[in-house]
């Protein structure tokens, strides 16, 4: 059976478990069992290093077998998917299954009906199954191995002087022995082989001190190294310091700062292997880095479970999209890129309405999102009658017609790889694979002059208290971080004088989003930081020093400030931040009402304090005041002064979670006629007049509205939210 590390997904259907197939090289071929329409049972013929073994049949009741032969050895599975619901209304099964191989898709066997599940389609080769089987399948799951990884190599810095040397790649690092004074003498590093200690070999020499760096296996590994590399006895090139990160915590420096600095990326994965060249001493250095797992998230997908299902799968970008439309969405074809290669994909749908080619500037232009709307095709089902797409650089659309609910992706979640959906008759549902952005930490700053010691406290989960020395100007700061749960102490930065502020965050719910101050001379000789002020999510702090000079900000809204770093002499010199960005991804409720009417947009805010309404028969008017870094902003009214107006002001700790109503023909136009929320803490309205089609958003105690969205002319004529935590 397989030994090698493996990961599970699953199980999808009802809890618990009572049957585990195990773990073994590959899959040869499936059994999939079907009663009265729906999946009841599983039997796998597995591959054990070449040798065929046969699994048992796991299910209850089991009738219709469907064979599913793999061509053994070039085909394999790597995802499954399908559906789970009710059975006989009263309890939880798979009532669907689909597998998908690395060449083709078979089923579904079953009936696709209830809440969808899939298995990641890059994980990795399925090499078991496992689940929990009483009457009918109540759940299932499978084992996977994943792909191997092409481990990238960063370096070597220095000189190409020297006998090289290569430790290989290993499964991580326990220790690192450092032996070093006024540069790096050796390193000798301890290997993790499958749980087992290596020791590797001692590349350089004994002089200086000997320092072992001892990392807490298995949790804490290394994710950076940096130094500085300059000359030796005025001749050559050496490394003349070196400072080890894990995820954790900061090793360091050993040797002596000064030359060139370099550093590996911070984020780009795990450590797992030196090499470099040595001769007097150590004269270049590099790692092996073994790259954090990325997995492609599905989103989607929208419309109905109606119509066959189609998958394009996921490749490496998309270079085109060949949309047919015309009331709606008839078909969608995409050309797909793999390795550099045109791949067109296969139609999905028909060729009515009007055909529209959306080429995209090709490798540099990429798809991020997909919006339109869903709605009743021959006032009988449900399809998708609108899509718009957005690259890195421009929109395309709409195609089809916008009315009924609207859907949309999110804008800044990564880069859409691969579609995905259901069709009949018309288009019934599309989702889209994104492959989520790379999130590096930028850096803002530093602020001040050049002269002064280089100092660098690196990259934490975030901030929980800040210690500041101040008087005429910045003395010296020392920074409290937060590693995983625990508090960490950074080194001070300066001296003692003036007096001690100590800034405590509410960890973990308050963090610093950004810092502002002033620079100015000292002793009308050289510049230093003379002022600094802090910037929570909740609060201001400061400022601290003088407020003279030249005044430097670092932006509100980019991130969580997760480090410092600086210099300092006699006074501090300079500082600067490390930003960790804020994800967003801001999902959007409705579009309720008709498409005709002028398009509003509010934008996104922090929360919603007020909501001004003019009502009588209908719905007149809607305004909004939004909160923006706790400044009241009072955004535009979309419609007219008719009917009575009402103001709603929200507490302090409330927030608008919900929007419903009802839209209805006046004047033989569609427009919004009663309007209605839901806050935290009460229920607001309804406004208006509650007669036509009722509409009320999805509520979730998670998600607070932060901005809306619409159409309107002389009366409000549609509106949706966007939600926020």
């Amino acid at each position: 059976m397989e030994t090698g590390q493996t990961v599970s997904f699953g199980p999808y259907g009802a809890p618990g478990g009572n049957w585990d197939d195990g773990k073994y090289s590959t899959i040869r071929e499936l059994i999939i069992y079907t009663t009265d329409g729906e999946f009841s049972a599983i039997k796998v013929v597995y591959d054990n290093e070449g040798k065929e073994v046969s699994g048992k049949i796991n299910g209850g009741f089991y009738r219709t077998p469907n064979s599913v032969k793999l061509n053994y050895p070039t085909e394999y599975l790597v995802s499954i998917s399908g559906y789970c619901g009710y059975f006989k209304n009263s309890y939880l099964v798979v009532k669907s299954i689909t597998i998908q191989s690395n060449i083709k898709q078979y089923g579904p066997y079953g009936k696709e009906e209830g809440s969808r599940f899939i298995t990641p389609l890059t994980a990795g080769k399925i090499v078991g199954f496992f689940g929990r089987v009483g009457e009918r399948m109540d759940n299932i799951g499978v084992h996977i191995k994943p792909f191997q990884i092409t481990i990238p190599s960063v370096g070597p810095f220095g000189t190409t002087s020297g006998k090289q040397w290569e430790d290989k790649i290993y499964s991580t690092i326990r220790e690192i022995i450092i032996h070093s004074g006024w540069l790096i003498d050796s390193i000798q590093v301890v290997y993790d082989i499958e749980g087992r200690a290596l020791l590797g070999e001692k590349h350089g020499t004994d002089g200086g001190q000997e320092t072992k760096v001892k990392l807490n296996y298995p949790t804490e590994y290394l994710v950076s190294i940096s130094g500085y590399c300059g000359y030796f006895k005025n001749s050559y090139l050496v490394v003349k310091s070196i400072t080890v990160q894990s995820n954790i915590k900061q090793y360091g420096p050993y040797g002596t700062e000064e030359g060139s600095r370099f550093i590996t990326p911070l984020t780009a994965g795990k450590i797992v292997g030196f090499f470099g060249r040595v001769g007097e001493r150590m004269d270049n250095i590099g790692v092996h880095i073994k790259p954090f797992q990325i997995t492609i998230p599905s989103v989607g997908p929208f419309g109905t479970t109606s119509g066959k299902l189609w998958e394009d799968k996921i490749y490496s970008t998309i270079r085109e999209i060949i949309i047919h439309s015309g009331w709606l969405i008839d078909s969608i074809q995409v050309v797909y890129d793999i390795e550099g290669r045109a791949l067109l994909g296969e139609k999905h749908g028909t060729d009515g309405g009007q055909e529209t080619k959306v080429k995209l500037n090709y490798p540099t232009e990429y798809l991020v999102s997909i919006s339109g709307y869903c709605g009743y095709f021959k006032n009988s089902y449900l399809v998708v009658k609108s899509i718009t797409v957005q690259s890195n650089i421009k929109q395309y659309g709409p195609y089809g017609k916008e009315e009924g609910s609207r859907f949309i992706t999110p804008l800044t979640a990564g880069k859409i790889v691969g579609f995905f959906g259901r069709v009949g008759e018309r288009m019934d549902n599309i989702g889209v694979h994104i492959k989520p952005f790379q999130i590096t930490i930028p850096s803002v700053g530093p602020f001040g002059t050049t002269s002064g010691k280089q100092w660098e406290d690196k990259i934490y989960s975030t901030i929980r208290e800040i210690i500041i020395h101040s008087g005429w100007l910045i003395d010296s700061i020392q920074v409290v971080y937060d590693i995983e749960g625990r508090a960490l102490l950074g080194e001070k930065h300066g001296t003692d004088g003036g007096q001690e502020t100590k800034v405590k965050l509410n960890y973990p719910t308050e963090y610093l989003v950004s810092i502002s101050g002033y620079c100015g001379y000292y002793k009308n000789s050289y510049l230093v930081v003379k002022s600094i002020t802090v910037q929570s999510n909740i609060k201001q702090y400061g400022p601290y020093g003088k407020e003279e000079g030249s005044r430097f900000i670092t932006p509100l809204t980019a991130g969580k400030i997760v480090g410092f770093f600086g210099r300092v002499g006699e006074r501090m010199d300079n500082i600067g931040v490390h930003i960790k960005p804020f994800q967003i991804t801001i999902p959007s409720v409705g579009l309720f009402g008709t498409t005709s009417g002028k398009q509003w947009e509010d934008k996104i805010y922090s929360t919603i304090r007020e909501i001004i309404i003019h009502s009588g028969w209908l719905i007149d008017s809607i305004q909004v005041v939004y909160d923006i870094e706790g400044r009241a902003l009072l955004g535009e009214k979309h419609g007219t002064d008719g009917g009575q107006e009402t103001k709603v002001t929200l507490d302090s700790d409330e927030y608008l979670i919900t929007i419903s109503g009802s839209f209805g023909e006046v004047d033989k136009k569609i427009v919004i006629r009663s309007l209605g929320f839901q806050s935290n803490k009460r229920m607001i309205g309804p406004f208006g007049t509650e007669e036509g089609e009722k509409f009320r958003s999805i509520s979730s105690t998670c998600d607070k509205i932060i901005g809306f969205h619409g159409r309107s002319d002389k009366y409000l004529t549609s509106i949706g939210a966007y939600l926020g935590k």
